[in-house]
């Protein structure tokens, strides 16, 4: 292998190992973020109080059964 072949291959090789090193810190962020405790809320970290909690869905069980239509001629 020529000279500039070598370059060229060490410099891929280096890229590559600095693809890896930000992948790497983005998922360390990630997990950080994720385990912190913290709520994204209008996209800022805040810490979660009553208001930003969530709420458990209510269901409301509406019986339309009583109700009939009434067919008005035309």
């Amino acid at each position: 292998m020529t000279e500039e072949g070598r370059n060229v291959v060490d410099s891929l090789i280096t890229l590559k190992e600095e693809d890896n090193k930000i992948k790497i810190n983005q998922i360390e962020l990630d997990n950080y973020f994720n385990n912190s405790g913290l709520i994204e809320y209008n996209k800022k970290l805040k810490k979660p109080i009553e208001d930003y909690s969530l709420r458990e869905k209510q269901i409301v069980k509406n019986d339309m059964s009583k109700y009939k239509l009434k067919k008005y001629g035309r």
